[in-house]
């Protein structure tokens, strides 16, 4: 399947890559490490006021970020156990991107910070103008059936599917409506959520982690794209090869 470049409009409203890892460095050296390294090319600073205690009693929690730094067009959040990229702006697209998220990298790796890297996760949200029949948009519309009872409408979607060392947690929300860069908008949801788990504790250099990433893109990206038929991406969203 040929994957477009680019496609209008772009219907990316959210865009994280999220590294959780075993540390070397001391928490109180973290801050000021970081600080040195990008405060000034992401110059705005912002600290969490979730509770310590309440972050360790949560396992969702415990990865969310202590401090962002960002600018205009990216973020880098981070904490002890993990740090994250975002695109906070309109998606530059993934040639920039990735530059953005491979040049933070480096310099991270040579802070000594990271002992064990445990996960990697590359997310991706769209948000597809939905006028009429799902039909015309996905490939396939999950449906089920029931008996004695009529008009079933497709209302949300969630699975999670596997390519190689890769899984992909898949959810679709029909008529969606969120906030997105200062914007209500509505529509349909395609929430990709694409992993990889180091379960046998192996050592990563920077330029693995950086194959990982690029790897989970192009899986993730194909997915995407998997999704939707080829009429409604040529006709609807102006691809570019």
């Amino acid at each position: 399947m040929k994957l477009p470049k680019k496609i209008y409009p772009d219907p990316i409203v959210s865009s994280t890559i999220e590294i959780r890892f075993k540390s070397l460095m001391e928490k109180k050296n973290i801050l000021p490490s970081f600080l040195s390294n990008f405060y000034t090319e992401l110059n705005s600073f912002e600290q969490s006021n979730i509770p310590p205690e309440l972050k360790q009693a949560d396992d969702i929690l415990k990865y969310y970020p202590d401090y962002t730094l960002k600018n205009d067009k990216y973020s880098l959040s981070f904490s002890d156990v993990a740090f994250a990229f975002e695109n906070v702006s309109e998606y530059t697209l993934w040639e920039n991107y990735s530059s953005f998220i491979f040049e933070k990298l480096k310099k991270i790796f040579e802070l000594n910070l990271i002992d064990k890297i445990d996960r990697i996760g590359l997310r991706f949200a769209s948000l597809i103008n939905q006028t009429g029949d799902l039909n015309r948009i996905l490939i396939n519309t999950p449906n089920i059936s029931v008996a004695d009872f009529d008009n079933l409408e497709f209302k949300s979607y969630s699975c999670v599917v596997s390519k190689d060392l890769f899984n992909l947690h898949l959810k679709i929300n029909s008529n969606q409506e969120l906030l997105a860069k200062a914007k209500e908008r509505k529509g349909l949801l395609i929430d990709i959520d694409a992993s990889f788990e180091n379960k046998h504790n192996e050592d990563f250099s920077y330029h693995k982690t950086c194959e990982i990433i690029s790897d989970l893109h192009s899986v993730e990206k194909k997915l995407f794209f998997s999704l939707l038929k080829e009429k409604f991406i040529e006709e609807e969203l102006q691809p570019t090869y």
